[in-house]
């Protein structure tokens, strides 16, 4: 059978301690880009489902706006600026991480 000691227990790899945090950043920014994806259709159908009121709303604080439709795409577009921005920074700054740890020489 063999020795069963020297096959068990083997030293592992040291990894760059930057590595995990890069793959988290990128994990971060890719959920993220998954519920900008639903949160948009999500915002579509609910203002096209409610849209006389938000319509009333928006109006009110002084936007141009006639229809549902044009209401949903105003709110769509307001929220996946603020999400692009944000998944923007985690991605790139994952990625950097990755690159750096990957160049550092540890793997």
């Amino acid at each position: 059978m063999g020795d069963l000691s020297t096959s068990i227990i083997q030293p592992k790899k040291k990894r760059h301690p930057l590595r995990g945090l890069a793959y988290i950043l990128i994990g971060i920014g890719v959920a993220l880009h998954t519920l900008e994806f639903f949160g948009g259709l999500y915002l579509l159908n609910k203002v096209e489902s409610e849209g006389e009121e938000i319509v009333a709303n928006l109006q009110e604080e002084g936007i141009e706006i006639k229809t549902s439709k044009e209401a949903a795409h105003y709110m769509a577009n307001k929220v996946i600026l603020e999400v692009n921005q944000t998944k923007e920074y985690l991605l790139v700054g994952g990625l950097k991480l990755a690159a750096l740890a990957y160049l550092s020489g540890e793997d």
